[in-house]
């Protein structure tokens, strides 16, 4: 609850922000909070429900009916507690906002962004289950050494009932009703203090330095330039930041989850050992197809701008292509360096390593693209979506299977033949593969553009 809380609230797009008339209105923070905390239970609640729903039969069939009922109640007040507490997490980032913002420059844009990204990741750490149960087995905690921690009473609650602990039972519940409403005052206490952002102030001081005059998008190339724009508004606009925490969360939580001193064991092979690189490097391919699916429909109302311009199709999809797959490789790089160094992997299988990242991240900046120009979303909303749901879930299934396409003739030649020839030369087919694939995405992509762009 509180991670997608967050989420609604950093992907709220410019528009939303710059005109949100609740502020003017005549509402008191703690009519705010619980409409707020409302909202935010109704996206949640068919989760939940359909959870619960599922598992009725078989409470009356095991004739645990009221440990339903109370797990029910509890998964309710914990969403609430969750709702509460969201509004705490948004007047701090509010308030780290606006002292970074003080600085000025290109420095508060990069302090911004690490702060976004690191309250997302950390968010998401947090209230991940596995993670918070590999932390305790670090420091040799069971779950009833830490009934100090407030974010483990409703389980604890949970727990007694199984064990037929119903004095702990009760005191838990007590816990957890005060727990939500020490989360209400909280979240109304940080809303009333941080209602509006602070003000922006401006000081003018004497230049001390000579001017010098900056590089602009006038001497680029039109592909250039769209790159620099996509590029600066990956890192600029707080509802694109989103994309960016997607690979750290999946490394975080992986090499919290997994053993990395394997990695200097060589005890251990080193097909063992690369699996602590397969969720990153999953991470890496969602970065590209994410980063590329919403390329066109984050322009908005802009977009008409691209209309009126003589900009050609060719140049936008050349300017938009390699903004995902460049911070993408550049991170893969990284990862192939440690896979060689620390692990030293044999060279050919290195090579087909090599091979299935690149085919990856390339054949998903360009698939994400073509779905992109096919599924637009160029509506303003709190929640910019940039593409259409059925088209994110189109481009998740589609892309996936072509990618994995491309690149099973590097896995039937370890699994089947297990030769250095044939290993290399199913490299090269992969590599065919993908260059197929690019060809025909680039030209559905253009051919798609084309008619938006001739859209009235």
């Amino acid at each position: 609850m509180v991670l997608n809380g967050l989420m609604f609230e950093i992907t709220m797009s410019k528009y939303s922000t710059s005109t949100d008339i609740v502020n003017w209105l005549p509402l008191r923070a703690s009519e705010y909070v619980v409409g707020s905390t409302i909202s935010s239970i109704y996206f949640n609640l068919p989760f939940l429900m359909i959870i619960y729903g599922v598992t009725l039969g078989t409470a009356f069939y095991v004739g645990q009916t009221i440990i339903w009922v109370v797990t029910l109640m509890t998964s309710l007040v914990s969403i609430l507690i969750g709702g509460f507490l969201i509004e705490v997490v948004r007047a701090f980032m509010n308030e780290a906002s606006s002292a970074i913002s003080k600085h000025g420059g290109r420095l508060s844009q990069v302090l911004q962004l690490i702060t976004t990204v690191s309250i997302i990741a950390t968010m998401a750490l947090l209230f991940n289950y596995n993670i918070l149960l590999r932390i305790m087995e670090w420091f040799g905690f069971t779950l009833e050494q830490v009934w100090f921690i407030p974010i483990f009473w409703p389980s604890m609650l949970i727990q007694s009932l199984l064990t037929g602990s119903n004095y702990n039972a009760v005191i838990y519940s007590v816990g957890c009703i005060v727990l939500l409403g020490v989360s209400y005052i909280l979240g109304t206490y940080a809303r009333a203090k941080y209602w509006v952002p602070k003000p922006i102030t401006i000081e003018l001081s004497p230049r001390t330095e000579q001017y010098v005059k900056k590089s602009s998008t006038l001497g680029k190339s039109t592909e250039q330039a769209i790159f620099s724009k996509d590029l600066k508004a990956l890192f600029r606009r707080k509802e694109m930041m989103t994309l960016l925490a997607i690979p750290f969360m999946l490394f975080a939580v992986n090499f919290i989850q997994t053993d990395v001193s394997i990695l200097w064991n060589d005890s251990f092979g080193y097909i063992d050992r690369l699996g602590i690189f397969l969720t990153p490097g999953m991470g890496l391919y969602m970065l590209s197809l994410y980063i590329s699916m919403v390329s066109i429909g984050q322009e908005g109302n802009g977009f008409i701008n691209l209309q009126i311009s003589p900009i050609k199709p060719k140049q936008i999809i050349l300017g938009k292509l390699p903004v995902g797959w460049s911070l993408s490789a550049v991170m893969l790089v990284g990862m192939l360096a440690i896979e060689r160094i620390y692990i030293n992997v044999p060279i050919d299988a290195f090579w087909g390593i090599s091979v299935i990242g690149f085919v990856t991240i390339t054949e998903a900046s360009f698939l994400g693209l073509m779905f992109g120009t096919m599924f637009p979303d160029f509506t303003e909303v709190p929640r910019a979506r940039f593409i259409r749901p059925e088209g994110s879930l189109i481009t998740m299934i589609g892309s996936g299977i072509v990618v994995l396409l491309s690149i099973a003739p590097i896995f039937a030649s370890h699994y089947i033949y297990s030769d250095w020839l044939s290993f290399w030369l199913s490299g090269l087919g992969s590599i065919a593969l993908m260059v197929l694939v690019c060809w025909l995405s680039y030209r559905q992509a253009k051919f798609k553009l084309e008619k938006l762009l001739q859209m009235n």
